[in-house]
């Protein structure tokens, strides 16, 4: 079960030409490493700042107070972040849109809905307009992080179900390659059981079935999923891709499970926005 988080709130201030990141982050999620994350994309900013280090804290207490410079880059990403998850796993980077359910009020997040109701489960079901919405969504979070934006390949996560009206992962890698003028690859892959349906204590069923034919070497890539679960698809990924020398490992899915998420209880008042 991978360890998730996101930013509860920040706070920007501005002094003689120097920009200073306070971010307070979800109760437990430290070990996700928020501050090298933000300064990793912070520093790919076209801002006119220069920036101390990033200070994370965690806590409840009174909302951060944020300066903002006009039309400010660094807030602009921050609230990117906010409206995130962020997870650690096996990845150099890794987040979801935001949340798929809330089961202590029973209630899909607005992504989580889009995404239940688009994905297609066999020949009859998904919504293939509803599912470009959520590509648009991909697109534009993609557009406003400085890492994301400039990755060199997009790699969707390869389909456990072939008999079914379409993929929704290989629908959203393949616009936003179109989109943003990226090469796809494909991500080959032997017949797998789908990790949602196996029990927590249940073996490892995708240790080894993906392969990567193609050489990567100094490349980084981006990894698309619509639905993140416990990140044994994820990671297995990334092994993959690792072994195909792959420099960099991004992934983003349109959703993250609230149940299977580490350090965060799956309540709404630790994920809603």
């Amino acid at each position: 079960m991978p360890l998730c988080g996101r930013i509860h709130d920040f706070q920007v201030s501005y002094q003689d030409g120097i920009a200073s990141v306070l971010v307070r982050i979800s109760m437990l999620a430290v070990e996700i490493g928020f501050a090298n994350i933000i300064e990793s994309a912070l520093s790919r900013l076209d801002t006119r700042f220069n920036l101390n280090p990033i200070r994370v804290m965690t806590g409840t207490s009174d909302p951060l107070r944020f300066r903002t410079a006009g039309d400010d880059p660094i807030t602009q990403f921050l609230e990117l972040m906010r409206n995130s998850v962020t997870i650690e796993d096996d990845a150099d980077e890794s987040h979801a849109l935001a949340v798929h359910y809330l089961p202590d009020v029973g209630e899909y997040t607005e992504v989580g809905r889009m995404v239940h109701l688009a994905k297609s489960y066999d020949m009859e079901s998904g919504d293939e307009q509803l599912a470009s919405q959520v590509s648009r969504r991909f697109r534009h979070w993609i557009e406003r992080h400085p890492r994301y934006s400039t990755a060199d390949l997009i790699a969707p996560i390869p389909p456990s179900n072939l008999a079914k009206k379409f993929d929704f992962p290989s629908l959203i890698g393949s616009d936003l390659a179109s989109q943003f003028g990226k090469p796809l690859i494909r991500i080959q892959s032997m017949n797998t059981t789908p990790q949602k349906d196996l029990p927590d204590d249940a073996p490892d069923t995708i240790s080894g079935a993906f392969r990567i034919s193609q050489d990567l070497t100094g490349k980084t890539v981006l990894v698309i999923d619509d639905l993140y679960d416990r990140g044994r698809t994820m990671n297995e990924a990334v092994r993959a891709l690792k072994s195909a020398a792959a420099s960099t490992i991004l992934t983003l899915a349109a959703t993250k499970t609230a149940t299977n998420c580490s350090g965060m209880a799956p309540n709404e008042s630790n994920w809603r926005v």
